[in-house]
This record gives structure tokens, C-alpha cells and sequence, in this order.
């Protein structure tokens, strides 16, 4: 049963993600947008005892400020969001890293 949520949880990741770092070049995210993003996929990832995405999104709450005015470039924020991003590639084992232009 968890690995039906776990799949979900990856798969809405990797949607997320493949729209930010899709934007047209001058497209912006808005913090707020991140922060709620990074919390969702927190809870949701101690739900279903993922340690590794807790780990990781606790470290990127760090950069991040619930109430900043800041927008993101999808260069800055596929940056930022790397090892999130490191992260789900490994557990889809999937070619996520080139989709995102990693590769």
C-alpha cells in the first residue's frame, strides 16, 4: 500500500519540478510557491518515513522564507533544488536528470 503513495509522492515531485525548470526563460517562481511545495513534499515524506526527503527538505527550508517577496529564475532554483532533485532521480531510477537538463 505505501508504495502506491511513494510513487504518487515522486511522481508529483517530478511534475513539479519538470514545470518550474520547463519556464520560459524571464519566467519567475514565487518563494511563497517553493515554500509550500518543499512543505507538502516535507509531510508528506514523514508520513511515509521517507528519511532522505525529510533530510532534504528540512536543509532547503533553510534558504527559504515563508513570507519573501523573492522570485526564482529556473536556473537559481534548479540549483537550489539539486539535491531534491538528485534525490528523486534516484528513487524513480528513471532519466529524470536529463529531462531536468542535467545531463
Amino acid at each position: 500500500m505505501w508504495k502506491k503513495y511513494k510513487n504518487s509522492l515522486f511522481g508529483n515531485i517530478k511534475n513539479k519540478l519538470s514545470d518550474w525548470l520547463e519556464l520560459d526563460v524571464g519566467q519567475t517562481i514565487p518563494a511563497q510557491e517553493i515554500f509550500r511545495f518543499l512543505h507538502s513534499v516535507k509531510g508528506s515524506a514523514g508520513t511515509l518515513q521517507l528519511c532522505g526527503n525529510m533530510a532534504i527538505t528540512e536543509k532547503l527550508f533553510d534558504g527559504l522564507d515563508e513570507d519573501s517577496e523573492r522570485v526564482w529564475n529556473r536556473t537559481e532554483l534548479r540549483n537550489f533544488l539539486f539535491e531534491l532533485i538528485e534525490h528523486t532521480y534516484d528513487e524513480l531510477r528513471t532519466p529524470l536528470a536529463s529531462v531536468l537538463g542535467f545531463t
